[in-house]
């Protein structure tokens, strides 16, 4: 038989093996070692590593002295591993290990570490394969060193001596095999929501996937992992197609059921609620398995996003069936305060205080839950129980976020109730303890205006202390205000002044600015100020008042006005050589033309005064042409009035308001309606 032949033959057998045909053959009687190995490879090569394993053992045990013993005990060993027996591949291993002269002697230690990882012998592991960095290997050795000692560490615990060495295998073995499994691991550690290395993460995770991994199931944990990261880093959008990806590319991964949970989560805080909806409404209807816990978080999840989007009736039946199946778990929990939120926003409110009351009783929720169930009673106008519920929260939780919300909501109940002295003393509690609270000036304020309804002396104290206090606050021309009436109201006249003054100056655009202005034109008419006052009073009707302020504006300055007639007319009479005295008298003129209508004959004296007594003053001609106006249009005399037009021209006929009153002269007396007709042709 020729050797050619023969090695079919053997092939053949190998295959009748293979394939589980009943025969036993002492290979060691019928074939020579050289073709017993030959078998072993050839069954090893076809994957048939039980098989190819007994041959392997048979061999070194009817040879333990051959040549390249340590060759085939390290295929043994691989075979063994290979068929599934782990715990006898690392008894082979470990023989091999001990044969350090052996060139085979690194590759036995590294698959004893591996193996080790694999049974969960992960100190002996650890042990291995720090023994081989100590000997400086080269890079291949290194690389997987490093990573199977990182990989024990994190079986330990330690994590940071793990994101050490994979951190250098990144750095030190950048064409290693084992790159990207170093990138996915270490990525997954930064990936913690409590470090400070997501951005690394990140990154890591990302070159990761881009570079192509050479497994599934490492791509399916790059995913999960950049998924969690972007999470943690509040990058929801982009969790979101990670979570997407890992789904669609891996729909029998162990990990989906928590992925789905996550997906949600990412939905909703990304703001998509409607996707968050379907996506957690989706799994609890396609997929088993979930946890009682896991579902009650998923129907939690689609219940917030309906109630974000207002939908509070999907969202109350889902909050129910959570709290029906378990109301003391967590989930259960927040599930009836959101509840209790959702009846709240339904105006429901007598129903959102019974479902907070259990709830009230727990440490984790009783500072929510006391300040959802003041708010429900106080829009319930159960003013009692809302003031009770909003004290106990002041008083037990004084640092927590609702403290100093609480005591403004006493004060405003207490305001709306008109119980002014409860609320003062709310609003004045708020603004002593809580000085930097966002309700303290507005406290204070309302505390002033409580006592100020009452003509209570304390008002006036603490607007000045407002103003002082809280100068940039838009309610400070208001309270400037107030001071200034109170003020006036005790008699202190000239601090009344001074703030009325403050605010029309200050803030000319403020609402009470039109009012201070009538308030000081009073009070400069009291002091003789009759020109300031007046101006003021003009000043005021320039702004919208209410009905009763602008009447009184239009009667002081009628009062002031007539008041400097008076004195204008009696210095004249007074002083008549002043120079000053003319003036004075026109300005008579002109104030009597505006308020003596229904008594014009007081204008014609007083400007026949200026007329006969300063013919050369420069406003005489004008004097003279309002007498003839008078005379006309107030008193319907058009003979005095013509009289009067015609004296006019007389004495000043170069004046430039002579071509009027030629204009004037040839139609006094006509018609409206036949002087429109005259001007049309």
């Amino acid at each position: 038989m020729n050797n050619n032949f023969q090695r079919k033959a053997i092939l053949a057998y190998g295959v009748v093996l293979a394939l589980g045909m009943s025969t036993t053959l002492n290979g060691a009687d019928v074939l020579s070692s050289e073709d017993r190995l030959f078998f072993a490879e050839g069954l090893y090569n076809r994957q048939l590593y039980k098989q190819a394993a007994s041959e392997y053992a048979r061999y070194l045990e009817d040879y333990p002295n051959a040549n390249g013993n340590d060759a085939l005990l390290c295929k043994l060993g691989e075979s063994l591993r290979l068929s599934g027996d782990k715990q006898g591949a690392c008894k082979v291993f470990y023989t091999l290990a001990k044969h350090k002269e052996s060139k085979y002697n690194t590759e036995a230690l590294l698959k004893l570490a591996s193996m080790l990882l694999d049974i969960n012998k992960v100190d002996e592991s650890e042990q291995i394969s720090d023994s081989l960095l100590q000997k400086n290997p080269p890079k291949d050795i290194l690389a997987e060193a490093l990573y199977l000692h990182g990989s024990a560490l994190v079986r330990q615990g330690k994590t940071e001596a793990a994101i050490k060495d994979f951190d250098r295998l990144i750095r030190e073995c950048g064409t290693s095999h084992y790159l990207p499994f170093a990138k996915v691991a270490l990525g997954s550690l930064l990936a913690d929501p409590e470090g400070n290395q997501l951005n690394r993460a990140e990154q890591l995770l990302k070159e990761a996937i881009s570079s192509g991994l050479p497994t599934k199931t490492l791509e399916a944990e790059s995913y999960f992992y950049l998924g969690c990261t972007r999470f943690a880093m509040k990058k929801y959008r982009d969790a979101v197609n990670d979570f997407v990806a890992l789904t669609s590319k891996f729909p029998e991964d162990g990990r989906l059921n928590d992925v789905y949970i996550k997906l949600a989560w990412s939905y909703f805080l990304a703001g998509m609620y409607t996707e968050a909806s379907s996506s957690a409404i989706a799994a609890l209807e396609s997929r088993g398995g979930f946890t009682q816990a896991q579902l009650a978080e998923l129907r939690y999840v689609a219940a917030n996003a309906y109630f974000e989007v207002s939908n509070y009736d999907k969202a109350l039946e889902l909050y129910k069936s959570i709290v029906q199946v378990d109301s003391n778990s967590t989930f259960g929990q927040k599930a009836s305060f959101n509840l209790a939120r959702a009846y709240y926003n339904k105006e429901k409110f007598d129903e959102a205080i019974d479902t907070l009351r259990p709830i009230l009783n727990l440490p984790q929720h009783r500072e929510d839950a006391l300040w959802l169930s003041a708010e429900a009673a106080s829009a319930a106008k159960r003013t009692d129980v809302a003031v009770q519920n909003y004290r106990i929260l002041a008083s037990e939780f004084p640092n927590g976020d609702y403290a100093d919300d609480a005591l403004y909501r006493i004060g405003c109940v207490y305001r709306a109730a008109e119980q002014r002295e409860e609320a003062a003393s709310a609003f004045l509690q708020l603004s002593e303890k809580y000085p930097r609270s966002e309700f303290a000036s507005d406290a204070l304020f309302f505390a002033a205006h409580s006592y100020a309804i009452d003509e209570d002396e304390r008002a006036l104290g603490l607007w000045k202390r407002f103003v002082k206090e809280h100068s940039g606050n838009p309610k400070v021309p208001a309270a400037t205000y107030h001071i200034a009436v109170e003020e006036n109201r005790r008699g202190n006249n000239a601090e009344a002044l001074d703030a009325f003054i403050l605010i029309y100056s200050a803030y000319p655009q403020s609402e009470f600015a039109g009012e201070a202005y009538l308030w000081s034109g009073n009070l400069f008419s009291q002091k003789g100020e009759l020109a300031q006052a007046e101006k003021n009073f003009r000043k005021a009707l320039t702004y919208k008042l209410s009905v009763d302020s602008e009447q009184q504006a239009k009667f002081m300055l009628a009062i002031v006005l007539q008041k400097q007639k008076k004195a204008y007319m009696n210095y004249a009479k007074k002083f008549p050589n002043d120079e000053m005295s003319p003036d004075f008298l026109f300005k008579a003129v002109d104030i009597s033309v505006a308020y003596n209508a229904l008594n014009p004959q007081k204008t014609i004296d007083i400007t026949n005064v200026l007329i006969d007594n300063y013919p050369d003053f420069e406003m005489t001609p004008m004097a003279m042409f309002i007498k003839g106006f008078v005379y006309e249009n107030q008193m319907n005399n058009y003979e005095k009035a013509l009289d009067t037009y015609h004296q006019f021209l007389d004495k000043y006929p170069n004046n430039p308001m002579a071509a009027d009153v030629q204009s004037t002269i040839k139609n006094i007396g006509i018609p409206l309606d036949e002087l429109i007709k005259t001007f049309e042709q």
